[in-house]
């Protein structure tokens, strides 16, 4: 979604001014994953001016990391470069969702498998059943244990 707004962006460098290719990231030493972060933080930026509260959903990715010479899966979130790490120092809270028969829950339990954690306090080391389907079809929501005033 990006890659076009970092494109326009080293573009309008002196460096890129010339720049007959059409994506950033096959510019040499990785110089292109700048204008990514530039420009993903540009359009998060506007998304943040739209509403009081912002949910960024995403997908994990799994590797084997060495962990004292025993390789361990760890789960985190899918995206390039520094900007996993750069996403997840600015966000309040990083939860885990997934499903447990009728139920959707929200993690915000770290481990060493899966990056998680909340700084609010309601929310640190906290399971939040945050959605339950009833057997009529209709689906309960308990947003209010997220975002309590």
């Amino acid at each position: 979604m990006v890659k076009t707004l970092a494109l326009k962006l080293y573009k309008e460098t002196s460096m890129g001014r010339g720049f007959p290719g059409d994506d950033v990231l096959k510019l040499p030493n990785g110089a292109g994953y700048l204008y990514i972060r530039q420009a993903f933080f540009q359009v998060l930026d506007y998304v943040d001016t739209l509403a009081e509260f912002v949910i960024l959903s995403g997908h994990i990715k799994d590797k084997q990391v060495d962990d004292k010479g025993e390789l361990v899966m760890a789960a985190n979130i899918d995206l390039q470069g520094k900007l996993k790490s750069l996403i997840c120092s600015q966000a309040d809270a990083i939860g885990y969702m997934f499903r447990r028969g009728n139920e959707a829950i929200i993690s915000f339990i770290g481990t060493d498998e899966i990056t998680c954690g909340a700084r609010p306090e309601h929310l640190r080391n906290k399971e939040i059943v945050i959605s339950t389907s009833k057997e009529d079809g209709t689906i309960e929501t308990n947003w209010d244990k997220v975002y309590i005033q």
